[in-house]
């Protein structure tokens, strides 16, 4: 008899603590939070940012959109040399994301770039040469993260400012 009153307390007791293990289990999901859109920018405001950010651009060419070829509203190429390495860079830009998808799609396909790296950016393909140094690739990635991704994904890290140099403080009298 006491052995069937000690089995029957310690079923008591492991379906109990069963029972409030369960219900202290938070059942509710969190609700994603929704991404920002992406600005839409033209192939300019692309290359007067990296102005800005002081990049050293040559041979800055617009270039006519091939209709026939793009669904593009806008293509500039344009060079980055620096310390012996050089990049050429053509940039598409688009009325839409969707427009832009498209075209990559249509340029990955197309012989003349299968060799180049293209991103897909908001509304924006950036075709990166194949001899482009990769020093000039991981800056121009950078610059083109911190101005069309970074400020609307929270996730990405911004660019900060540089640390104030030792000695530079006025004197106070």
């Amino acid at each position: 008899m006491i052995a069937g009153i000690a089995t029957f307390l310690a079923v008591m007791v492991l379906g109990g603590t069963f029972l409030l293990a369960r219900s202290s289990v938070n059942t509710v999901s969190p609700t994603p939070t929704p991404m920002s859109v992406l600005p839409t920018v033209s192939a300019n405001d692309v290359v007067n940012y990296l102005r800005q950010a002081n990049v050293p651009i040559s041979n800055l060419r617009q270039l006519p959109v091939d209709s026939a070829a793009w669904l593009a509203t806008e293509e500039i190429q344009f060079d980055i040399q620096r310390s012996g390495g050089k990049a050429t860079f053509l940039v598409l830009s688009y009325a839409s994301p969707d427009r832009a998808i498209s075209d990559d799609f249509r340029a990955k396909a197309n012989a003349k770039f299968k060799d180049w790296q293209i991103t897909p950016i908001s509304n924006i393909l950036v075709f990166t040469s194949p001899d482009a140094a990769p020093d000039i690739k991981t800056e121009m990635g950078s610059h083109l993260t911190s101005y069309l991704l970074a400020p609307y994904r929270p996730f990405l890290p911004t660019p900060t400012a540089q640390p104030a140099t030792l000695g530079t403080a006025a004197a106070t009298p």
